[in-house]
């Protein structure tokens, strides 16, 4: 996708970048227009990363990460560049230009992101229209029970799915592609036996006979009737085949070969698929060959013929989505949303005590939108919350989640669908990295604590345990015990640590030797996960101490756990040693525009409208070379020499320069003006004058094998540059001290 690059040179100038990496980083005022946070790029204790908000770019002095609005936004999301462009703009408000793709596969992919998008969107819609009709009495009888009020339903968009497989699809069919509805994760469908299209070419001369191998094979989610007449299709199936017809006037399926989905309405086996199909690999040289040409469905079924002349495509597409089915049937639906609150997924919660029904809570496949161990359960609506009491509630469960919140506790999250993982540990330490974790009591719920514990262990967390009245989930305890019940048992939360050596206590009486070697060995590897070398020696102190064993004992144990313990630390490399003169005109350099020679003019010709920092001092070093030499030489000359337009952070230079870059640019605020560009040149060119006087002392003393001549000019330079250094002509354009 190529977006006009004024477009995106305009909203760069709009986009506040410190509001936009404050959705990911809490950022903390460092100092004038500066803003200071932990690095989202790698692991670190003290805050390294670094937003200027008047030069709009971000550094990390840990890893040397870098860029401007975009380049975060790109980097943090994975994705490209125009979608961080489009990311950026949708954060700010401002709407996007019409967009063009560069190739056919970019185009798709966009598109069918975009819709699958639109699609969950249109999904949650439907379902929380089924909740309020007459057929989702049970699913508000459930909710209800579950002490959920309208309010809260409409807050979290929980919905219903209807029995019917059809409704759904019929809904969305209009305004979807078939691609789409296969993609989103939302539908079900079947592929035929492939005995029942067996026989092919004897069939197109009865046509007939080719629509009744159809009809007789079709599940009752495809609805196939035969066509009206031989070798004809009626009016009424431009859109689908015709199905008995509900008191709502939509098609109604067999709910229970829905529920069933390898066996066909005749009996004959049939696979249930969620996936593109292909081909059933039995087929005949000539079959192959139409599939090629696109005879075959993309489920796979045969499609019908009139008179040995195939269908329509708009035929072919109404047979595969006939065969197509939602996922979801009588099931109360909870919405999974992305950090901007879009539905990517959903969970749905049977209502059905039917075994067909399957898992009691179903949860949406991985889709090109949706990776279930990179999203966090209601982080959309409690990231301010998280960010404003600076730290987060972990629950397990979307009712916990639900139920938590709805008492007053905004700042809580949920790890729905799947067991918490690394990229979930990671997506919450951009918000805060305080953390209560409140499982369920119960020994899985303990064993999933002991799991998140670890993880958040290691992206180093200030983490507590909330462990509730046994049999008692944080859904039930608010519910029956109150608000402020919960209120007080979160103060009462445990440090990790404490808990998990209650935990080793519980599980291994330490009144035996035997006993207490194995709660060490519990405790060992939790230990292991702890970065702070001085940390894990006061939590040796204090296992020692709870579990009476000889601390010498134990921190042998810990210190082999602690030898063969695998760390990454990141060493910033140290700043070079650079002259506030040097800092000044590398401010000035990267303030604006690189200076060309030959097309302008200095600032102390009078020939300029305006004084420009960076005209000035690219002026004064491309004619007179004050940099050569320095430490900050090739970082200077990598200025001087870059395309007009190129952003200072993004010059081909090594990371200890680009390091020292940000740091003068962010470290440095004060106007540049003409005097401090002109005192900045004029003590390099006394610098210059010093270290040519070195050379020249150098010179007379090394060189024994000079003439006369070359003496006295050595002499003659050497008194006319003191000379210069005494009398401040130095300060003038002279360069013969460089001749």
């Amino acid at each position: 996708m190529a977006l006009a690059s004024d477009f995106a040179q305009t909203l760069k100038q709009q986009a506040d970048i410190v509001r936009v990496v404050g959705d990911y980083v809490s950022l903390k005022k460092a100092g004038g227009e500066n803003y200071a946070g932990l690095c989202p790029f790698h692991k670190e204790k003290t805050a390294s990363f670094t937003v200027s908000a008047t030069k709009q770019f971000y550094y990390c002095f840990g890893c040397h990460a870098s860029g401007d609005v975009f380049k975060f936004v790109q980097t943090i999301e994975n994705i490209s560049f125009p979608e961080a462009i489009r990311a950026v703009a949708q954060k700010m408000g401002v709407p996007l230009p019409r967009q063009t793709f560069n190739t056919e596969a970019e185009a798709r992919d966009a598109k069918i992101r975009a819709a699958l998008v639109d699609i969950h969107e249109r999904a949650s819609s439907f379902f929380q229209e089924c909740l309020w009709r007459s057929d989702g009495a049970r699913a508000r009888e459930y909710l209800a029970g579950r002490g959920l009020d309208e309010a809260t339903i409409r807050k979290f968009r929980i919905g219903f799915a209807p029995d019917s497989g059809f409704l759904l699809r019929d809904r969305l069919k209009s305004e979807f592609s078939e691609e789409v509805l296969r993609e989103s994760g939302l539908m079900s469908w079947k592929e035929q036996n492939t005995s029942l299209v067996v026989g092919r070419r004897s069939s197109a001369q009865n046509p007939s006979s080719v629509v009744r191998r159809a009809s007789s094979a079709q599940d009752p989610t495809s609805g196939a009737r035969p066509t009206s007449s031989a070798g004809s299709t009626s009016p009424e199936n431009a859109e689908g085949w015709g199905n008995p017809v509900n008191g709502t006037g939509e098609s109604a399926p067999n709910n229970s070969s829905l529920d069933s989905p390898g066996q066909s309405a005749s009996g004959s086996p049939g696979v249930a698929r969620d996936d593109r199909v292909g081909g059933d690999g039995s087929r005949s040289a000539d079959d192959v060959r139409r599939t090629a040409d696109d005879d075959f469905a993309n489920d796979g079924r045969r499609t019908t013929y009139d008179r040995g002349s195939p269908t329509t495509n708009d035929q072919r597409r109404t047979t595969s989505l006939s065969s197509m089915y939602s996922k979801f049937r009588n099931r109360v639906m909870f919405p999974i949303a992305n950090e901007s609150g879009r539905v990517i997924a959903f969970t749905g919660r049977t209502l059905s005590a039917d075994e067909k029904a399957g898992p009691k809570y179903l949860n949406s496949p991985e889709t090109a939108i949706y990776s279930k161990s990179r999203v966090l359960f209601n982080l959309d609506q409690a990231k301010e919350g998280i960010r404003a009491l600076n730290y987060a509630i972990l629950v397990e469960g979307q009712m916990d989640c639900i139920s938590v919140f709805a008492a007053g506790f905004h700042n809580v999250i949920a790890s729905s669908g799947t067991a918490f993982t690394g990229a979930q540990a990671a997506l919450l330490g951009r918000f805060s990295k305080q953390v209560v974790v409140n499982f369920d009591p119960d020994a899985a719920g303990a064993k999933a604590t002991e799991r998140t514990l670890g993880l958040l262990v290691e992206e180093e967390f200030d983490i507590r345990v909330l462990t509730l009245e046994q049999g008692f989930d944080p859904d039930l305890f608010v519910r029956r015990k109150g608000k402020d019940a919960y209120a007080a048992a979160l103060k009462t939360s445990q440090r990790y640590f404490d808990y998990l050596i209650e935990r080793a206590r519980a599980q291994f009486p330490v009144r035996s030797g035997e006993g207490k070697l194995k709660a060490v060995n519990y405790l060992l590897p939790h230990i292991q996960r702890v970065p702070s070398r001085i940390i894990r020696d006061e939590l040796a102190q204090e296992i020692a101490q709870k579990l009476s064993i000889d601390s010498a004992v134990l921190r042998q144990e810990l210190k082999h756990a602690a030898d063969t313990r695998k760390t990454s630390i990141v060493k910033a490399a140290p700043e070079a040693q650079v002259t506030d003169s040097e800092k000044i005109l590398i401010r000035a350099l990267a303030s604006g525009n690189q200076f060309h020679l030959e097309d302008s003019v200095s600032d102390r010709s009078g020939a300029d409208e305006a004084f420009d920092p960076a005209r000035q001092a690219g002026y004064v070093l491309s004619s007179e070379w004050l940099h050569v030499g320095l430490g900050t030489e090739s970082l200077m000359e990598a200025l001087l020499t870059a395309p007009e337009g190129t952003e200072p952070m993004d010059l081909p230079v090594s990371d200890s320069e680009r390091g020292l870059l940000a740091a003068i640019l962010m470290k440095h605020d004060e106007e540049l003006t003409a005097e401090k560009v002109e005192g900045a040149a004029r003590a390099l060119r006394r610098m210059q004058i010093k270290r040519r006087l070195e050379q020249i002392q150098s010179q007379l003393e090394s060189m024994k094998a000079l003439d006369a001549a070359q003496i006295k000019a050595l002499m003659e330079e050497k008194m006319r540059l003191k000379r210069m250094l005494m009398t401040g002509a130095a300060g003038e354009n002279d360069t013969s001290a460089a001749d």
